[in-house]
């Protein structure tokens, strides 16, 4: 409860790749439970591309403060996932524009489809 606390009222983000940090840590504590609390000393090994991740975050932060249509007051929130084809494995995971403002992960709880197909090809020219 303490580091859920600090991380959704901190003015600086605690770690690189937050919410898919966080993600991990919430399915943990939901898997794991006290188990956690009591031995502590984990290890965890993700499928987190952070040179992806990094650039995904720039993308969308860009994106908001200069956006292809309107202001930037306008530009509402975003998300995106990168998902590997051949084994699912979550490469990228960004719930949002800037976490320190908004740690609401949108990736994993917005009740909203996705985006057409060509706006995800897009990004992922973008991407690479």
């Amino acid at each position: 409860d303490v580091l859920l606390c600090c991380l959704l009222f901190a003015d600086v983000v605690p770690y690189r790749a937050p919410f898919f940090v966080s993600e991990v840590l919430f399915q943990l504590r939901e898997q794991c439970g006290d188990l956690l609390q009591r031995r502590g000393g984990l290890h965890i090994y993700t499928t987190l591309d952070i040179s992806l991740q990094e650039k995904a975050e720039r993308l969308l932060k860009d994106d908001g403060q200069n956006p292809v249509r309107g202001t930037p007051d306008e530009a509402g929130e975003a998300a995106l996932v990168a998902i590997e084809p051949a084994t699912g494995a979550v490469r990228v995971l960004v719930g949002g524009r800037d976490f320190s403002q908004s740690p609401y992960n949108r990736a994993v709880l917005a009740q909203r489809s996705p985006g057409r197909y060509g706006e995800l090809s897009m990004h992922g020219r973008i991407l690479s």
